[in-house]
């Protein structure tokens, strides 16, 4: 189960999809964070709130990524079984495997690789 996850984290991290949506989501929070700017008044009310200054874009990437996230998964991850069985490799998979393990490991890869690009996007955002 263990290699599954690793496996599946590794294809859909590099893969194309998981750059655009990178590059989507770094492009709309810029947006944003732009317009937050432009419009002081945003930032004046959330002050006035309680909040501070610095979570009002926190608070806009947070609604890109709850909006966004669930269609980005989807995105990357849609036909994770059907490519294994049309590259042959799922009849493998069986003979080695338990299918609650191969299904198990394909949703942990899945979610670890969901995790890892919020954790990079985050961590690109607070240094720019």
């Amino acid at each position: 189960m263990l290699h599954i996850l690793k496996q599946e984290f590794i294809d859909a991290f590099k893969s194309v999809r998981s750059i655009l949506i990178l590059f989507f989501i770094t492009f709309t929070s810029y947006q944003s964070a732009t317009f937050i700017d432009n419009n002081p008044s945003f930032i004046n009310e959330f002050m006035e709130s309680g909040g501070e200054e610095g979570s009002v874009y926190t608070a806009a990437i947070a609604l890109i990524v709850l909006v966004f996230g669930f269609l980005f998964v989807f995105a990357t991850s849609h036909d994770l079984i059907n490519k294994e069985i049309e590259l042959k490799t799922m009849r493998l998979l069986v003979t080695k495997v338990s299918r609650l393990e191969i299904m198990l490991g394909k949703f942990l890869g899945t979610l670890l690789e969901g995790r890892k690009k919020i954790d990079v996007y985050f961590n690109f955002t607070e240094s720019v």
